[in-house]
């Protein structure tokens, strides 16, 4: 399965013309707070280049729905879903899937949580918001196979060759059990950072 967290443009201009090309259906997880604004993530930074970090339109979302490819949830506003209150951690969940399903005019039953982050608070709402299937990308250790935490690996711009392939063959969840994280890093000083998902 392919996906793609937070809905960049370059989701529509670089990504889709590739899988169309090969017959490779893919999820793109949107923020809908996000889409159709002018609004870019914090971690992107003041001196980034607005078009290359500009968030999909509506009608870009909507075009990648009709060639096929599945649109979930990735929140409303991208913050780390297990360090909010209650009520904020239900409207992220519940109000990204009513947003989208009345933009798309279609039901949205995939959900992914920011940065991979889920506890049991947010299992519980991604339960009770009704969705069919969730995405995690832990870092270390393993969680009971479930439809809402369906593990992934993340690739990321700085994997180097290597890492990329050990990634796509379904190595890396062996390899980061076994092997210590600085080896897995090929030499990096520090563990990569945190997936921007």
């Amino acid at each position: 399965m392919v996906t793609f967290d937070d809905g960049f443009a370059d989701n529509r201009e670089v990504a889709f013309p590739v899988l169309e090309r090969l017959g490779i259906p893919a999820v793109f997880y949107v923020c809908t707070g996000y889409v159709g604004t002018d609004r870019t993530f914090d971690w992107v930074g003041s001196d980034a280049s607005a078009e290359r970090h500009r968030i999909l339109s509506w009608e870009e979302v909507s075009e990648l729905a009709g060639a096929g490819h599945v649109i979930g949830s990735h929140t409303v506003t991208h913050r780390e879903l297990p360090d909010l209150p209650d009520d904020e951690l239900v409207e992220e969940v519940e109000g990204s899937k009513r947003v989208l399903q009345e933009r798309l005019g279609a039901a949205i039953d995939d959900f992914c949580a920011p940065r991979g982050r889920q506890d049991s608070r947010v299992a519980a709402a991604i339960e009770g918001a009704r969705y069919e299937r969730a995405v995690i990308t832990p870092s270390r250790g393993r969680l009971p196979h479930h439809r809402l935490s369906i593990e992934r690996a993340g690739i990321y711009r700085h994997d180097s060759p290597w890492r990329f392939r050990v990634k796509v063959l379904g190595l890396y969840r062996l390899a980061r059990d076994i092997v210590p994280r600085r080896v897995i890093s090929r030499g990096r000083s520090s563990s990569p950072p945190a997936p921007s998902s």
